[in-house]
């Protein structure tokens, strides 16, 4: 993305051009202290010339690490993905994908034989098709 290449040519050129680090604990101490620069004075265009501590408010919504239980439908067939992204239905293992390791997805019936849309939480991530060999 562009403000990432942005992002990244700044601090080659302000912080790293022409710099030989003794070793990494100086190295990390030169980038905390562009850092500090570049988040509390450094004007931003982006920003109209404001700093990113000027514009930066905490979020209202309270953080918790754990993720609360969610319960899918009464006739969802639900599944937890094992740890190869593979859930097993109808004696078959399936592909559904790495991400949802250890995860519990719901397969829902769409209308055609055979053919499943899955869901993680509210969101429709994918489609399974028993009509097709096992993957």
């Amino acid at each position: 993305m562009g403000k990432d290449e942005r992002f990244h040519r700044s601090l080659k050129a302000e912080a790293l051009s022409g710099s030989a680090f003794r070793d990494l604990a100086s190295a990390q101490v030169a980038l905390d202290a562009w850092r500090r620069v570049y988040n509390a004075r450094r004007p931003h265009e982006a920003l109209g010339g404001a700093a990113p501590l000027d514009r930066y408010r905490p979020s209202p919504r309270n953080w918790s690490d754990a993720v609360a239980p969610f319960d899918y439908l009464p006739d969802d067939l639900v599944r937890r993905v094992q740890p190869n992204g593979r859930l097993k239905l109808h004696g078959k293992h399936r592909r559904v994908g790495r991400a949802f390791d250890g995860k519990h997805v719901a397969l829902r019936p769409t209308g055609t034989d055979g053919l499943y849309a899955i869901f993680f939480r509210r969101q429709r991530v994918d489609q399974l098709d028993l009509r097709k060999a096992s993957e």
